[in-house]
């Protein structure tokens, strides 16, 4: 996580960067090396042999590096804009609204369709958030109506993924693997929430 976080503020060559990341690699290996000799695991790896929560955890991870785009909006807004911090966060109300609002539309939609597709619609949908982010060239009035529609677009897509991935990775579990699946499953949105506002 410092990795991620700091590497490029203190540099990625420098020495502190490489040896925490050679520490990380490093630990990663024992770890997997550790876990898969025990009796009882703390961290069962035999869970990504399931294709299914493999696929919606590293869905789930990939959809939460997202997070770097309203990290990476707000600054612009304030550095470039000159906006003050609240101002800049309000424009993210619809993020938050739609979020809450359609929580339940991904529910629907999952007894509906299934897990698959309310997935890929959620995807598509921050796909498109991102669109309305990039044309930075934009006056300041014209972008923050791209912003709000971006934020907006954002929080139905995550509604939208959100349920259906997480019953995609758990629903195929067995009962006895439950638990330890849905800690991996969420460190999975941590960690990519964190990558995604440190890049």
């Amino acid at each position: 996580m410092v990795v991620t976080t700091f590497g490029a503020k203190i540099g990625w060559g420098s020495a502190i960067i490489l040896v925490l990341a050679l520490v990380a690699v490093v630990g990663l290996v024992a770890t997997v090396a550790l876990e898969r000799r025990a009796r009882q695991p703390f961290l069962d790896l035999r869970l990504f042999r399931n294709r299914m929560f493999s696929g919606a955890t590293l869905a789930n991870f990939l959809l939460n590096t997202a997070i770097g785009m309203l990290i990476v909006t707000q600054q612009l807004l304030q550095v470039a804009g000159g906006m003050k911090p609240l101002d800049a966060g309000l424009l993210t109300l619809g993020y938050a609204i739609t979020v809450i609002a359609f929580m339940r539309v991904g529910e629907r939609l999952l007894r509906r369709f299934g897990a698959k597709k309310p997935m890929l619609w959620g995807t598509g949908l921050l796909v498109l958030a991102g669109c309305f982010f990039l044309p930075t060239n934009l006056l300041l009035s014209q972008y923050k109506v791209t912003a709000v529609i971006g934020y907006t677009l954002m929080g139905l897509g995550l509604a939208c993924f959100g349920t259906p991935a997480t019953d995609a990775a758990l629903s195929n579990l067995p009962v006895e693997q439950s638990g330890a699946g849905a800690g991996i499953y969420k460190m999975a949105s941590s960690l990519g929430s964190a990558i995604g506002t440190a890049t």
